[in-house]
């Protein structure tokens, strides 16, 4: 089974006395509901200025069975076979005065559980009918990361990839969930990438999509699996792995830009290196899609970005090995530390070419000045904070010290991130 590396979180808050502490303890009895929401069930499920709410109800013996096989990867991540734990179970989810059946699953990285951590999960809308849609989206990405204690990373970041003119990120937000009627804890809310996604996102929707796994050497494709042609990816591949034995250096710039809008690709990794994204593919990690757009060639989509920003400390990120501070991160050196790290081979050949690499340079230039305002990231962090506060107090999984102390490290992050940069595209003038 292919693990993705990536932190492992704090230790979570001991349970309260009076909830027995057995696999159905996932629901967490005598917490109560949450407030109410500033806007209960709006058409966009991705609003920026509201905490949306979704009821899942599934049989008792289903939710155990999610207890079960979380608990079973803490114990020993390798030995839980990719079958079992994305296992899904029939469900509902109730949202506001509607009801769909659906699928849900576990996910995330199982080598990244805690024991008595937070659960986190997709939801199939489209699991009962293959052509169901609701509120526009196929399935829902609920993302509460054992190894991100602030909450917030993954919305944070996302918005500054969106800010960049050109490029595409998905949308999120928060979600207050409950569980057969327990309120089990708040989520990042973050939009699937799917053939979904690309229908609201593109204007040519219908080509390859594939789940890049860079440290794997592999491209999943994710869409049209009924043709399964991936001579995109394959020739992709072989050009990248081929130079510069069998094609030249010199050659590979020209090719390469037949097979992949490297204009947008190098925007996209400046976006990366100035966050910083450090699971993602600039950092030599892995996570993101790439898709072959008709007529324009690969596009690279950031995902999975809370381990942007800041590192958590050492001592709660055990398999991560040595974690480099992220605020004077090089835009173009930088190795994030987890597992066999390794830049993308088509990375550095970019980097090679004297033309691609004053490009980065320009597109750093631009995130900086289009989406990473120190003062702006301040006030979308704070408004964030403050539109979840309420179901952090009721979320007891939150351990309190560790989320106020890791988001204020990040609040400071960004003007210290900012001035680096600063000084060091003015050191390469």
């Amino acid at each position: 089974m292919l693990l993705l590396l990536a932190c492992v979180g704090p230790k979570v808050p001991p349970l309260p006395d009076a909830v027995d502490t057995g696999y159905a303890a996932s629901v967490v009895e005598g917490v109560g509901d949450a407030p109410p929401r500033p806007c209960p069930a709006p058409d966009d499920l991705y609003t920026d200025d509201c905490v949306v709410r979704y009821d899942l109800e599934l049989a008792e013996e289903d939710l155990a069975t999610m207890r079960a096989t979380y608990d079973a990867a803490v114990a020993s991540c390798a030995t839980v076979a990719t079958e079992v734990l994305r296992a899904v179970h029939p469900a509902t989810l109730r949202y506001g005065d509607q009801t769909l059946a659906v699928g849900l699953r576990l996910k995330g990285n199982p080598c990244t559980f805690l024991a008595g951590g937070k659960m986190q999960f997709r939801v199939d809308l489209d699991h009962v009918d293959p052509t169901s849609e609701f509120h526009g989206v196929t399935s829902l990405n609920l993302e509460s990361a054992n190894y991100d204690p602030t909450l917030v990373k993954n919305g944070l970041a996302l918005a500054v990839f969106r800010d960049v003119d050109g490029l595409v990120a998905p949308d999120a937000n928060h979600a207050a969930v409950y569980i057969n009627g327990a309120f089990y804890g708040v989520f990042e809310n973050v939009e699937q990438i799917n053939g979904t996604f690309l229908e609201n996102h593109f204007d040519e929707p219908d080509g390859n999509l594939y789940w890049f796994i860079w440290n794997g050497h592999f491209g999943s494709l994710e869409t049209n699996t009924d043709i399964g042609d991936t001579s995109d990816w394959d020739a992709m591949e072989a050009l990248v792995n081929a130079t510069p034995g069998t094609v030249s250096s010199e050659e590979f710039g020209p090719r390469f830009r037949e097979l992949v809008d490297v204009d947008q690709l190098l925007l996209v990794f400046a976006a990366e290196a100035v966050v910083p994204q450090t699971d993602g593919v600039w950092a030599g990690s892995a996570n993101c899609y790439l898709y072959n757009e008709p007529g324009r060639g690969f596009v690279y989509l950031p995902w999975d970005l809370d381990s942007a920003f800041t590192q958590p400390p050492a001592e709660l990120c055990p398999a991560c090995g040595t974690l480099p501070d992220t605020v004077d991160a090089d835009p173009i050196t930088f190795i994030t530390g987890r597992g066999p790290a390794a830049k993308w081979r088509a990375w550095d050949l970019l980097m090679a070419i004297p033309e691609e690499r004053a490009r980065y340079l320009v597109a750093l230039r631009r995130v900086l000045d289009e989406a990473f305002d120190p003062a702006t990231l301040v006030a979308r962090h704070e408004a964030t904070l403050a539109r979840i506060e309420p179901y952090v107090q009721d979320d007891p999984f939150v351990d309190r010290a560790l989320y106020d102390a890791e988001n204020a490290e990040l609040l400071a992050f960004y003007e210290e991130r900012r001035a680096f940069m600063e000084g060091w595209l003015e050191a390469e003038r």
